[in-house]
């Protein structure tokens, strides 16, 4: 199936923190979201797990499993460049990359 993995809102940042952790463990380059990286600002938690969740699900063969993220993460349909989940949150520069790496 197509669409995105996004950060449920009522995750913790320690969940959310968990997810980035072992999204970046499973092989995926995490290095935008290091410092001085294109897609380190904004700086926070949910910014940066919705770029490691998302390049997760979609170099794996998108089954709901795997965006589970112990259930801080589920699909969405609607392009999460179009709207934000919190306000100072913004998804341009992540889905900028992926639609990138996906042409």
């Amino acid at each position: 199936s197509t669409g995105w993995c996004v950060s449920k809102k009522d995750a913790t940042d320690e969940q959310l923190q968990s997810s980035i952790d072992w999204a970046c463990g499973q092989g995926i380059d995490c290095g935008a979201i290091q410092p001085g990286g294109a897609c380190f600002e904004p700086n926070n938690v949910a910014s940066h797990a919705a770029f490691a969740m998302n390049m997760y699900y979609q170099k794996s063969p998108k089954r709901p499993t795997d965006c589970d993220f112990s259930q801080t993460a589920t699909i969405t349909s609607q392009n999460p460049s179009m709207f934000s989940l919190k306000p100072q949150q913004s998804h341009e520069c992540l889905f900028k990359y992926l639609l990138h790496l996906a042409m």
